[in-house]
């Protein structure tokens, strides 16, 4: 694991990173790396600090308690980067959050905003090019988590079920060429999300792809 902290001026000379965060990393003996960075940076240059020091691979946790204001929206080009250039991914968005009434700060994970990306990036690449791979493993992984919750298979999520298995067989006959075969498929897939079972489905458990109305 390596920790890096994207620091400014100002940041560096902070109480806060001087008298608590330093003293803590170094007590309990925390390796890590600080990047100099200006507070006029902008923001094609701070996305190519970052993704600069990730390789093949990696998964990544950040911390925006202190980032700058436009950071999040950062995030969310750098993930689609990630995943297509590096094969990585943002595992983690952690921010902050201090509760006045208790005198505590709690580590929150936002990482479900990527999320709604991948639910439209993927929508979008079945509605206009017919690729069925991104829709069909994000559905597998949806349903997988479902299941996972109630220990077994749920009849409510069988329509979208359905639909994963249409999608992996039209993209497997899409490469192979079967006419006949991706009409039949193409029919049962049109049928499934006509189905009013299936639209159910789609606002219950996948609300990500629910206004898409794949």
């Amino acid at each position: 694991m390596e920790i890096i902290f994207f620091l400014t001026k100002d940041a560096k000379s902070n109480e806060n990173w001087i008298k608590h965060a330093k003293p803590e990393l170094k007590r309990k003996n925390v390796h890590y790396d600080v990047i100099d960075i200006s507070e006029e940076i902008s923001i094609k240059d701070f996305l190519k600090e970052i993704l600069r020091v990730i390789d093949e691979n990696d998964e990544v946790e950040i911390d925006i308690t202190h980032a700058f204001r436009w950071f999040p929206m950062v995030l969310l080009v750098a993930d689609m980067y990630l995943k297509e250039a590096k094969n990585s991914k943002i595992t983690g968005i952690w921010y902050g959050e201090y509760y006045k009434d208790k005198d505590e700060t709690r580590a929150l994970n936002k990482v479900e905003v990527l999320e709604f990306t991948e639910w439209l990036y993927a929508a979008k690449l079945f509605k206009e090019y017919a690729y069925t791979k991104s829709l069909a493993s994000l559905i597998k992984v949806k349903i997988k988590e479902e299941k996972s919750k109630n220990g077994k298979f749920k009849k409510d999520i069988k329509k979208l079920n359905d639909l994963r298995k249409n999608l992996e067989r039209l993209s497997f006959y899409l490469r192979l060429g079967s006419v006949e075969e991706l009409k039949k498929n193409i029919n049962n897939l049109v049928e499934c999300l006509n189905n009013r079972e299936f639209l159910y489905e789609i606002e219950e458990f996948i609300p990500e792809l629910s206004p898409q109305k794949v």
